[in-house]
């Protein structure tokens, strides 16, 4: 990945994705987003089974459905990258490598 930034996940389960990460993975403003963990991590990617909207701000909401199984708990904080055209997002404490 040639970018990884760090965030915090607010109250309301959302983190900020940088625009030009959205770009890079081809996500728009409004989009409809699959997000999918596997071993720790979350990948967002256009269309699927779980999926959510991104707001005019770059927002998405981490579904209880992915925070539960994983421990996510508020104020945690992520990095945020693109890996082959979908963004990936990791919990800092996650130990894997993204």
């Amino acid at each position: 990945m040639n970018n990884v930034v760090k965030r915090n996940m607010d109250v309301l389960h959302r983190i900020v994705i940088p625009k030009n990460m959205l770009k890079e993975a081809g996500i728009e403003n409004s989009s409809v987003v699959i997000m999918r963990e596997e071993n720790g991590v979350i990948t967002l990617e256009k269309a699927g089974k779980i999926t959510r909207n991104v707001d005019e701000l770059g927002r998405v909401v981490i579904p209880k459905e992915l925070r539960e199984p994983m421990g996510i708990k508020d104020d945690d904080q992520f990095t945020v990258g693109c890996k082959d055209g979908k963004l990936v997002v990791r919990r800092c404490s996650a130990l894997a490598e993204i």
